[in-house]
């Protein structure tokens, strides 16, 4: 149900990194000198509607709570990823995007009842995301906003790695600190 959105996700991936050059040659009036005004108004109007459908989309309510927990690791021996080098530069970003919500969502699911609070996943400066060569484990650590508490974590995945969706993360564990030293005031 989910893959659809995945496989949309994956092509604008794609055709934003396509694009680039040439939409900051429009931009610049190299290209159409008459319309950078238009241009500019477009790319604030598809980054309001993006930041718009991320506000009103849940990741923790479209997976199931079974997904959210700890399960037993997956043998993926003798899998590869089989991406060319050129598609690695557009898997390896979804991969970790994909595997930031998953973590949010899971810790988010191990706090419950308590409404907890995060940085933005596409900030990766808010979480440490790391990813093995061959794509097949990944950890994600980062701060959860519990009112006044920070609580760090870390989540520990497997990959299966030709996947870039969610549906290609296991979870193998989730440790939440105690406390940090700071209040979620202090946070950026």
């Amino acid at each position: 149900m989910l893959e659809p959105a995945r496989q949309m996700m994956t092509s604008c991936l794609q055709m934003i990194r396509g694009l680039r050059a040439w939409l900051a040659d429009w931009i610049s009036g190299e290209r159409s000198r008459g319309h950078r005004k238009y241009v500019v108004v477009a790319v604030f109007a598809a980054a309001g509607l993006g930041g718009w459908a991320a506000l009103h989309s849940n990741v923790a309510e479209e997976i199931a709570p079974a997904r959210l927990m700890p399960a037993p690791r997956v043998d993926f021996t003798g899998v590869v990823h089989g991406f060319s080098p050129a598609e690695l530069k557009i898997a390896l970003p979804a991969i970790r995007l994909n595997g930031c919500l998953l973590a949010e969502a899971a810790v988010r699911h191990a706090l419950r009842p308590a409404s907890v609070g995060f940085q933005p996943c596409g900030d990766l400066t808010n979480f440490n995301v790391s990813i093995s060569d061959d794509l097949k484990e990944i950890s994600v650590s980062g701060i959860a906003d519990i009112g006044p508490q920070r609580k760090p974590f870390t989540v520990v995945m497997q990959h299966q790695p030709s996947s870039l969706g969610i549906e290609g993360l296991v979870i193998n564990a989730i440790r939440i600190e105690p406390d940090a030293a700071h209040p979620a005031a202090a946070s950026k």
